[in-house]
């Protein structure tokens, strides 16, 4: 009967030290930041053609003192699929966006070293009512 008792302690310090181990382990852990994200496509026209190296980078800015003076967030550069379309998905930390603030989406082509379109002025995400989604049309007024 000892024997029984015996290994009864035995898991009960076992499970007692295994807890206090797992509550000093996640003591020390700091939970990771809440990420987001913003995610869309960006359409060109058809009259436009991409050359092979063309790459797009795509940008969240906080837009609230005005696009030219744009803060960035968080940017990507994206390769267009072969139709051309470009679909983008931008991941942040929830602490980055201030609900008082204004954030647009914009989008550069660069091809050959040339930046050839431009989009974005008009894409607002996140705060104010907007969404997390854009669809986004580059077009001839977009042009350089």
């Amino acid at each position: 009967m000892n024997v029984g008792k015996k290994s009864i302690w035995t898991k009960t310090t076992l499970a007692g030290i295994a807890l206090i181990v797992g509550v000093t382990g996640c003591a020390n852990h700091k939970k990771p930041d809440p990420l987001d994200s913003v995610s869309g496509v960006i359409v060109k026209p058809e009259y436009v053609k991409f050359g092979p190296t063309a790459v797009v980078h795509v940008r969240l800015a906080d837009v609230t003192k005005g696009q030219a003076e744009g803060e960035t967030v968080v940017q990507k550069t994206v390769t267009p699929n072969d139709d051309g379309s470009i679909p983008f998905t931008l991941v942040f930390k929830e602490k980055q966006i201030d609900p008082n603030h204004k954030y647009a989406v914009d989008a550069r082509v660069v091809d050959k070293g040339h930046v050839t379109l431009i989009g974005g002025k008009d894409h607002e995400v996140l705060t104010h009512g907007h969404g997390d989604t854009v669809e986004m049309q580059l077009d001839h007024g977009q042009r350089f």
